[in-house]
């Protein structure tokens, strides 16, 4: 008798198969129920190695031994009238059949259930313009239980090791241009800056900063800046094992500083195999400016808080220096860009003031997007400035990384004119990548209560109070989320809240939109109250046909409030901005599902209220 045939009579073939099956199933069991039992991932990757030791072993004692009536015994041992291999291998056939079935069973299970991370949203009743659309993110406050970021990096806060304190900015400047650098390879997954600060302190291990940001690898370094000379190390870690999988330290002279950042950015891309294009390598290689102490006014910007007029006077200084700097001229536009809106942070610019801020962003922004047609904060100032006039047809959907420069509204445009489906996927990518940070978890709040998903709206929202316990926008959609679904009792906590934090100088967006909300609930004195501030604020500031149109809802005055929204159709037919362009969104998103918005004399002029 052959060897093979030996084999098949002493069943180590079915032995091999039944063995191979159940210790796939074994593996693949834990690897899905590990993490939610929190049992270390060193557990997985043993109970591998001994489903891997094991199957030598299982297919020797298979030759060696044979099951008898009588118990194990050796193969040798046993006369051939005697042996039982048929009536063995004919269960063994029965047991591999019943593997099989198992593993097809928990396969289904696995892909269709455990492993599902995608929710339905049901259309939104009360937004016409939004239709049902998947999200792929389950819950916002379960992001712990996310995968691993394929080619992920976070890159921590550079320490400070210079000499003099008021140089700290160069550290924390060179760390959010090191990422910049980073994002421009579309094969990585960068953890934005905004998500990593809260690790500066470093009193969090660097496996549980993995775990919270799934990333695979971590980076983290130093920065010395004195005179003009800078020194930088800078290590890749693998959280999980502690091995250093690339380090460097570079001693250079400041205006080498550009240099550094792109061969740090090229050493990660390597260290994690991540492929990146010729183009991708000269746009990371390629200098921002000439000049390293036009690049040191610029990095004072980007990092210390400061009032407008004096990053102004900054990045002017870097123009001077270089006339080419094109991020310097971006950053300006940014800067005029915040000042045209009233908003949830600051009332805009007076009247009188507004058209010269808008003359000097697109000033600006054109300057800096004709030095380089990619610069993004250039790119979103006139995005702004096109949302605000209600040229919405020219503006495209952005990429996840550009989301965290824009403001949020020109976000939501694309969920105003009806386009859930697109701008939806890339916030979720923005709060995947940005964890830590409110404003993608701000956005998708927002578009959640577009698409009529206010559970998930709230677990958006709900981080970003986890994120900044006192921001006031996430109790006031909170608050409009409770009146949309009838729960009296939560709205009014919610609004006791958010006029605790906006005191008594509240920015003037929030008037029109509490009363009109208050007269939802039925509080018409509240609603009264707050109608005579929005009286007295609107001497002094432009409140927009938005703020009045709520204004005046709120106080039972259904003409005037339609003579309003008359006035912004006209508005938004001559590409005229206004000051109330979110009160008129929230009114025709029909955020607090009120009846009197759906009746026809409204509906035609909110439907009238749109972009191009």
């Amino acid at each position: 008798m052959s060897v093979l045939d030996e084999l098949k009579r002493r069943n180590v073939y079915r032995v091999a198969v039944a063995y191979a099956i159940v210790a796939w199933v074994t593996v693949d069991v834990m690897s899905v129920f590990a993490p939610a039992l929190k049992m270390p991932e060193w557990v997985i990757s043993l109970v591998a190695l001994v489903a891997i030791i094991g199957f030598p072993i299982a297919l020797v004692l298979s030759w060696v031994y044979e099951l008898t009536p009588a118990g194990l015994k050796r193969t040798d041992e046993v006369p051939a009238d005697q042996s039982i291999a048929r009536v063995t291998a004919q269960k063994l056939n029965f047991f591999i059949i019943g593997a099989l079935a198992v593993a097809l069973v928990f396969v289904v299970v696995d892909a269709y259930v455990l492993r599902k991370d995608g929710v339905a949203i049901a259309p939104a009743a009360v937004a016409p313009a939004a239709a049902a659309v998947p999200s792929s993110v389950a819950g916002i406050a379960t992001q712990g239980t996310r995968g691993v970021l394929a080619n992920s990096v976070a890159v921590l806060p550079f320490a400070n090791l210079s000499p003099n304190a008021d140089d700290a900015y160069f550290a924390q400047g060179i760390h959010e241009e090191v990422l910049n650098q980073l994002a421009k390879l579309d094969a990585l997954s960068v953890i934005a800056r905004t998500s990593v600060l809260r690790y500066a302190d470093g009193k969090t291990s660097l496996p549980d900063i993995a775990r919270e940001l799934n990333v695979q690898t971590i980076m983290e370094g130093s920065v010395r800046y004195a005179g003009d000379n800078v020194r930088i190390t800078a290590q890749l870690i693998d959280p999980k094992t502690g091995t250093q999988l690339w380090s460097e330290a570079y001693q250079r002279k400041f205006e080498d500083i550009f240099t550094i950042q792109a061969d740090i950015a090229m050493n990660i891309a390597n260290a994690l195999r991540a492929e990146f294009s010729v183009e991708q390598q000269r746009e990371i290689e390629r200098r921002l400016t000439t000049s390293s102490e036009a690049y040191a006014l610029y990095l004072r910007t980007r990092t210390v808080a400061m009032a407008p007029d004096a990053m102004l006077a900054l990045l002017d200084r870097a123009i001077e220096l270089d006339p080419s700097f094109a991020a310097a001229y971006g950053a300006k536009a940014q800067v005029y860009s915040s000042m045209l809106s009233n908003n949830s942070v600051a009332n805009a610019v007076r009247s009188e003031d507004r058209a010269e801020a808008e003359r000097l962003l697109r000033e600006s922004a054109q300057r800096a997007l004709a030095l380089d047609p990619e610069e993004l904060r250039g790119r979103a100032a006139l995005v702004a400035i096109d949302m605000r006039s209600w040229r919405w047809s020219i503006i495209r959907v952005p990429s996840a990384q550009e989301l965290s420069i824009y403001t949020p509204a020109a976000v939501w445009v694309h969920a105003w004119k009806g386009d859930l489906a697109a701008i939806l996927p890339v916030t979720e990518r923005s709060a995947e990548i940005d964890p830590n940070s409110l404003v993608p978890h701000l956005n998708l709040g927002v578009l959640y209560a577009i698409a009529g998903d206010r559970e998930a709206s709230n677990r958006a929202l709900r981080r970003t109070l986890e994120i900044v316990p006192r921001f006031n926008l996430a109790f006031a959609l909170l608050a409009y989320n409770a009146i949309a679904a009838g729960n009296t009792e939560a709205a009014i906590e919610e609004f006791a809240r958010l006029q605790e934090v906006l005191g008594d100088n509240a920015p003037v967006v929030f008037l029109p939109e509490m009363a009109y909300a208050y007269s939802r609930l039925g509080r018409r004195d509240e609603a009264q109250r707050l109608f005579a501030r929005i009286e007295v604020a609107a001497k002094e500031r432009d409140i927009g046909t938005g703020g009045w149109a709520l204004a005046y809802l709120a106080i039972g005055d259904e003409k005037r409030a339609l003579e309003q929204l008359e006035a912004a159709a006209v508005k938004v037919r001559n590409h005229e901005p206004d000051l109330g362009y979110l009160s008129l969104m929230n009114l025709k998103m029909n955020f607090l599902a009120d009846p009197l918005v759906t009746t026809p004399r409204f509906a035609e002029v909110l439907a009238r209220i749109r972009g191009d």
